[in-house]
């Protein structure tokens, strides 16, 4: 009777259809990042061999803005795994 109410019958069908839309999208954000960071490096490195110092320093500083946000959606992908490893519980639940 509660499980009508509270709608639990599609609970798992629900956040494994969101879950695998996230890990979709994060896929497709991860290859754009990836693909910034190197055009960085690579213009940092450009930067430098010119003797572009200051403007080197200020790519250095939106790569590391880069990689802590990409880090940050290597987490939520993570979360992703380990929601859908404990799902069955979490449905239980």
């Amino acid at each position: 009777m509660l499980d009508g109410l509270l709608n639990r019958s599609n609970f798992r069908t629900k956040c494994k259809s969101a879950i695998n839309r996230t890990k979709t999208r994060l896929e497709a954000i991860k290859k754009k990042r990836n693909s910034v960071q190197k055009f960085l490096k690579k213009d940092i490195a450009d930067l430098l061999k010119d003797n572009l110092d200051p403007n080197a320093y200020g790519r250095a500083e939106g790569l590391y803005t880069e990689l802590n946000v990409t880090s940050c959606y290597e987490f939520v992908g993570q979360c992703c795994v380990c929601v859908l490893e404990n799902l069955k519980e979490m449905h239980k639940q």
